[in-house]
């Protein structure tokens, strides 16, 4: 844990265009992985563990998970073979499908009480809620979402190359409202990879 008592949490989700650029360039779990943590050295990191899926994370961050999938080329409706029990989350595989059926991803479902930030490096999402929102985004793009009193949306991840992979990864933060804000009207913002500023 490396608290950052000067930054609130809106102040740490401008920070995302910076961690998808260290997300770039992250090796393989499999190598991150460590047996130990290693010694604490310095007053500014106070403890370290490896991390999982989801990371664990504080208070006012409920959640947040790195996806990497190595999706297969798509059919003519943008489809992988079908696979799995409709909640393949397994690790092991080169990707997962989730609670898609043959179109990987989030089908229709509720959220109540807190943000979602969606940061895509590579790949794209489908996203289509109860405001009347939908539309296609990714390859840099963020997502922000208020839900508020409560949203149901969808998020499909489609396979648009027939030719060849359908690489995704993107990074996703769940931020918890505090208690006069759960109720909040749901609200909806994109932030265009060309509108977001680059660290050099």
């Amino acid at each position: 844990v490396c608290p950052m008592p000067a930054l609130n949490s809106r102040q740490c989700i401008a920070l995302l265009p910076v961690l998808g650029g260290a997300f770039a360039f992250q090796a393989p779990l499999s190598k991150l992985r460590m047996a130990s943590p290693p010694p604490i050295s310095n007053a500014v990191v106070k403890s370290v563990e490896p991390s999982g899926f989801p990371f664990k994370t504080p208070d006012p961050f409920l959640f947040c998970a790195y996806h990497v999938d190595n999706y297969p080329a798509g059919d003519e409706h943008m489809q992988a073979p079908r696979r799995g029990n409709g909640a393949d989350f397994d690790p092991r595989q080169s990707y997962r499908m989730y609670h898609g059926d043959r179109i990987p991803g989030f089908p229709q479902h509720p959220h109540r009480g807190f943000e979602t930030i969606t940061a895509t490096i590579e790949g794209l999402i489908d996203h289509c809620d109860s405001m009347g929102n939908c539309g296609r985004y990714g390859h840099g793009d963020s997502q922000w979402i208020t839900a508020g009193r409560g949203i149901v949306h969808s998020e499909m991840f489609p396979l648009v190359r027939s030719d060849g992979p359908n690489r995704l990864r993107l990074l996703q933060i769940w931020l918890n409202l505090p208690a006069r804000a759960k109720l909040a009207d749901p609200h909806f913002v994109m932030h265009w990879a060309e509108q977001i500023p680059a660290a050099a």
